[in-house]
């Protein structure tokens, strides 16, 4: 078993912190931006959407992603030989939405390791601590602002209250009573550039990829429009 410090947070078993992952995966999600940023632009000019809100709300979502693994109960069972990993996605919403944010960002934060559906997150335990110094640090410098004194109720409350919401004509079409189709390509784009990024993180990670050859695989991974 490995030893950590009451203060270190990491994101991977392999002792990645959540810091490194954290900014790795912003980093691959500003190169994918900027390398198809037209299609962007003509997505969000087509649904009548500030280009620079949805940066705004993907970037939200990718920082925010794995915060949960900040719980005490994560932390000590991913430095052990054999970890079973408690979940992390729901208990990261709880930090996104202390801040000004989309619904759409919220859903893809807590649903980037598995779908939702209707009983989700209804048997979820309520975390008891978390690395509180470590995680309000990093959030502070990047300049967004949690406490760790709102009730766990509360969240799961609200979460239980937007299901219920989801079912009206705000969200759901008036003619065929479907979730409206913006609204679902809006979470659907900003979830894909989470679990992408994320996803490409924890293989660099993984491997000690070193940074200075990242732009290079990423360029081979996903060439621009103009290269093709």
């Amino acid at each position: 078993m490995n030893i950590l410090s009451s203060y270190e947070t990491i994101a991977k078993s392999n002792g990645t912190s959540l810091r490194k992952h954290t900014n790795d995966a912003l980093n691959i999600s500003n190169y994918l931006i900027s390398s198809n940023k037209e299609i962007l632009k003509n997505w969000c000019e087509l649904n009548g959407i500030d280009i620079r809100m949805l940066l705004k709300e993907i970037n939200i979502a990718i920082f925010f992603h794995d915060f949960g693994k900040g719980a005490i109960k994560w932390q000590k069972e991913a430095i052990k030989e054999e970890p079973h990993l408690p979940p992390h996605a729901a208990y990261s919403g709880y930090f996104l939405f202390q801040n000004e944010a989309d619904f759409c960002s919220h859903l893809a934060c807590i649903s980037h390791h598995s779908l939702l559906t209707e009983y989700s997150f209804d048997k979820v335990p309520y975390p008891k601590s978390f690395n509180e110094e470590y995680l309000l640090e990093f959030a502070t410098k990047n300049k967004y602002k949690i406490v760790f004194n709102i009730p766990w109720r509360n969240y799961f409350e609200g979460l239980k209250n937007f299901k219920k919401e989801s079912q009206s004509l705000n969200v759901r079409n008036k003619w065929n009573n479907q979730i409206d189709t913006y609204f679902k390509a809006k979470y659907c784009l900003i979830l894909s550039y989470l679990t992408t990024s994320d996803g490409i993180a924890s293989k660099i990670e993984e491997e000690n990829i070193p940074d200075t050859d990242v732009n290079n695989i990423l360029t081979k991974w996903f060439p621009s429009p103009l290269d093709i």
